[in-house]
């Protein structure tokens, strides 16, 4: 299910309209991640920043790859799981079917970055 993005979204931390504060709370098993319907056009300005600016748009820290790897596999199962109408897998990547957008995993830099 895509979100309308023209809309506030929700916000569990919240506690004072217009402030914002974060914080780490469990997830449990319910909807943790929101496809964003505009995926597509910030995945293409971000891949075009790391192509112009390589590690200085962003690059996982040494000794974070494992860590980086796991939450990449689990984003990945999860969006498979719990959005199949979005999302299917590819041929060593992770399609979103509304765009066609193909997001490689065979070099995990995509999702881990």
């Amino acid at each position: 299910m895509l979100f309308d993005a023209t809309q506030p979204r929700y916000l569990p931390h919240m506690r004072q309209p217009g402030i914002l504060s974060m914080g780490l709370a469990p997830l449990g098993d319910g909807q943790w991640i929101e496809t964003d319907p505009l995926l597509p056009h910030f995945h293409a300005h971000k891949q075009q920043q790391r192509r112009l600016l390589g590690d200085r748009c962003y690059r996982t820290q040494r000794g974070s790859e494992n860590a980086a790897s796991e939450l990449a596999a689990t984003l990945q199962d999860y969006l498979l799981r719990e959005q199949p109408d979005l999302y299917s897998r590819g041929k060593q990547s992770l399609v979103l079917l509304p765009d066609c957008l193909v997001i490689t995993t065979a070099d995990t830099e995509t999702l881990k970055n």
